[in-house]
């Protein structure tokens, strides 16, 4: 019961019906609590109290195991499984020009990676970390447990989500110190819903267009001053 949280949660909406778990909420340490994850303890006695009775013998054993049965198909999933793609474009796959990159190189890719995605972490994954990024899904000491707000990470949530390119001298210039602060030295934009975006912004904010190379745009040894 704990595991469901304060509230009662049902067919994607979350009633107002107080649980258990409203009650820990005030409790120093316990307020910081995921619910969800106390279920990892639940499953170890679930788990032990199964193995006893399955370990019995006749009525009971058969009681257990229809139990089990009874209780086992409500998490039948429904046909197709749901699945997500995770395509890795060629530029990062062996053979690709990710291979020109060294553990000196620090890259910026698009889409940004955060805690709202980490499909570049799983580019640089499959490219061997070849290379660096000033940028990843991490829990840091803070309110929010994540990465610290950046310019360029709130340009690259912008242009994900429609917000046109900007065009001023100030972000332009914010844009460049960012990059140099961070020593990138090379800027990849992938495959993505705001990937043309992505393109025009780093076209006009580096003054030059990028290369196409194995299904990203690249833009090879950007200096900004």
């Amino acid at each position: 019961m704990l595991s469901l949280g304060p509230h009662l949660h049902a067919g994607g909406r979350v009633l107002p019906v107080p649980l258990p778990g409203a009650l820990a909420g005030s409790v120093p340490l316990l307020e910081s609590a995921v619910p969800s994850r106390l279920m990892l303890f639940a499953y170890l006695a679930v788990g032990l109290a199964l193995a006893d009775l399955v370990a019995g013998a006749g009525r009971r054993r058969g009681l257990a195991l229809a139990a089990v049965a009874v209780a086992l198909l409500p998490l039948v999933p429904r046909w197709p499984y749901a699945s997500t793609p995770a395509r890795v474009p060629a530029f990062f796959q062996p053979g690709g020009e990710a291979a020109r990159l060294s553990t000196r190189d620090m890259v910026l890719i698009g889409p940004y990676a955060d805690h709202l995605s980490s499909v570049a972490m799983l580019w640089q994954a499959a490219a061997g970390y070849r290379f660096r990024m000033p940028e990843g899904e991490a829990f840091v000491p803070g309110p929010s447990l994540g990465p610290p707000p950046s310019h360029l990470r709130t340009t690259f949530e912008a242009l994900e989500g429609g917000v046109p390119v900007p065009d001023t001298a100030a972000d332009r210039t914010e844009t460049l110190r960012e990059l140099a602060r961070l020593g990138v030295d090379t800027v990849v934009v992938g495959p993505d819903t705001g990937h043309d975006r992505m393109v025009r912004y780093f076209t006009s904010v580096l003054g030059r267009p990028p290369v196409r190379s194995g299904g990203v745009d690249v833009w090879w040894d950007v200096r900004p001053e």
